[in-house]
C-alpha cells in the first residue's frame, strides 16, 4: 500500500491544478465575454448617434438643396423678364431712331424746297386764297424743344394752350388771331409762331407725333378768313 500513494497524491494534485486551471479559463472567458457584451452595447449606441447625426446633416442637405432650386427659379424668372425689358428698350429705341430718321428727311427736304424759293400760286378765285406749305408739329422737344413739366409747355404764344382742330402755328404776315381755312383740313386759328415759321408756311398742331409724321408736308390752298 506504501507504493501506491507517492502516486495516489500526485494525481489528485494533478487533477486539482487541471480544475484550477479550468476553473481561472471559464472564470477569465467570462469575463471577457462581460467585457466584449459591454463594448458591444457602447459600439452600438456610437453607431446610433453617428446615424443620427448623419440623418439630421442629410435632412440639412435637402433643405439647402430645395433653397436653391427656389432660388435658381427666382433667378430664371429675373433672366426672362430683363430679356423682355430690353427687347422692349430695343424696339422703343429702333421706332424712335425711324422717327427721327423721318423728321430728319423732312427737314431736309423742307430745306432744299426754301433753297429752291418755291413760289405758291396765287387762286385766280379769291386774292385772298393762297397755296401754303403745311406742316405739322407737337408739343414735344422733336419740335418745341420743350418737354412735360416745363412751364411753357404746350403752351402757345398767343397765350392758349394748344388744341388739336384748332391750333396752328403761322407766319408774321398773318396776325395772332386770325382764322384760315385749309384745304383738306378746316378752320384753324393762328396762335402760335415759330423761327421756322415764314413766308408761306404754316404749322399744323397735331397731337400724335406718329400722325405728325405721317402728315409730312402737302402744299394746300389757304382761305384767309379774318
Amino acid at each position: 500500500m506504501e507504493l501506491f500513494y507517492p502516486r495516489r497524491a500526485f494525481i489528485m494534485k494533478k487533477t486539482k491544478l487541471i480544475t484550477a486551471g479550468v476553473a481561472a479559463l471559464v472564470a477569465l472567458n467570462g469575463y471577457q465575454y462581460h467585457t466584449y457584451s459591454k463594448d458591444r452595447d457602447t459600439y452600438k449606441q456610437e453607431i446610433e448617434e453617428q446615424l443620427e447625426v448623419s440623418k439630421s446633416i442629410e435632412n440639412k442637405l435637402n433643405e439647402s438643396h430645395l433653397k436653391i432650386q427656389d432660388l435658381q427659379g427666382e433667378l430664371n424668372t429675373s433672366i426672362t423678364d430683363v430679356k423682355k425689358l430690353s427687347e422692349e428698350v430695343t424696339s422703343k429705341d429702333k421706332t424712335i431712331k425711324k422717327q427721327e430718321s423721318q423728321i430728319d428727311k423732312l427737314e431736309q427736304q423742307l430745306e432744299k424746297a426754301e433753297k429752291r424759293n418755291e413760289s405758291p400760286s396765287v387762286s385766280s378765285n379769291s386774292v385772298k386764297e393762297t397755296d401754303y406749305l403745311i406742316t405739322a408739329y407737337t408739343n414735344g422737344a422733336e419740335s418745341t424743344g420743350k418737354n412735360p413739366g416745363d412751364p411753357a409747355y404746350g403752351i402757345t404764344t398767343s397765350g392758349k394752350t394748344t388744341q388739336e382742330g384748332r391750333t396752328i402755328s403761322c407766319p408774321p404776315s398773318l396776325t395772332l388771331g386770325t382764322k384760315v381755312n385749309i384745304e383738306g383740313v378746316g378752320i384753324r386759328e393762328c396762335e402760335d409762331r415759330g423761327g421756322a415759321i415764314q413766308g408761306k408756311r404754316i404749322d399744323l398742331y397735331i397731337a400724335n407725333l406718329s400722325e405728325a409724321i405721317e402728315f409730312g408736308k402737302q402744299w394746300l390752298k389757304v382761305e384767309i378768313l379774318d
